[in-house]
């Protein structure tokens, strides 16, 4: 892949996931889902035409290379994008096709599934942190501050030790994941993460979570069994696409 289009990606992929968030208007006869799900981890995307145009165009582009992108992370990805893809496109042969209407209404849910662990293990190769056991390969940086909060509430810092600690927290995966980005490309996140801070009902001034502690939480929804929202999975798909073009 060469500098032209790793702009071309990244340049796309930003623009994607503005109108995702509703950073940059969308005309409304071009939105085909408007989600939200309240509460301080909760989302508001506007999925649009040009979101399943931008999906396609990636998987029929995305290329296997040498450092990051295997067979196993390029298949899971365009998976990812496919059943994002089917929800909004597939229509079943009769409204009485309880089978396939089962599979168009998870589809989501399904995305997110495979793109959390995608996350995961793209965050593992590019930031160099820890291996496929989650064993440390690096002490953490001096200059990153990671904290576990137990059932009680209260705080720990963790200082995780080259051969010594495993990391299986994913907030703090992706902070190590950031923290190996190049500044142009922090700058980008922490802009979007300010931007999904922002309430979603008028008139509160509360802040949502910030970004990752959201993803944190919905990932445990998932892990966990519990109540899960596939609203997040393009947001997933769209955010690996900003690191993986994004970075140096």
């Amino acid at each position: 892949m060469n500098t032209k289009e790793k702009q071309y990606w990244f340049d796309k992929s930003l623009k994607a996931m503005e109108m995702l968030l509703g950073i940059v208007n969308v005309p409304e006869e071009d939105v085909i889902l408007f989600g939200s799900e309240f509460g301080t981890n909760g989302w508001n995307v506007k999925v649009c035409r040009d979101h399943i145009n931008y999906f396609e165009e990636f998987n029929s582009f995305i290329k296997k290379d040498d450092n990051i992108i295997d067979h196993y992370i390029k298949k899971r990805w365009q998976l990812t994008n496919n059943l994002i893809r089917f929800y909004f496109t597939w229509q079943p042969p009769s409204i009485d096709s309880s089978y396939e209407n089962s599979i168009k209404l998870e589809s989501l849910n399904l995305a997110a599934r495979i793109a959390f662990p995608l996350i995961e293990e793209m965050a593992r190769r590019m930031s160099g942190f820890w291996d496929e056991d989650g064993i440390m390969l690096k002490d953490k940086p001096a200059d990153i501050n990671l904290f576990s909060k137990s059932s009680s509430g209260k705080v720990t810092e963790r200082n995780y030790k080259k051969d010594k600690n495993r990391i299986i927290d994913f907030l703090h995966k992706l902070k190590l994941l950031e923290y190996s980005l190049n500044d142009k490309l922090k700058t980008t996140i922490q802009s979007l993460d300010n931007a999904v801070c922002q309430t979603l009902v008028i008139g509160v001034t509360s802040e949502m979570s910030p970004l990752y502690e959201r993803l944190q939480f919905h990932r445990d929804m998932w892990l966990h069994g519990r109540k899960f929202n596939g609203l997040v999975s393009p947001f997933l798909s769209i955010f690996l696409s900003l690191i993986y073009f994004g970075n140096d």
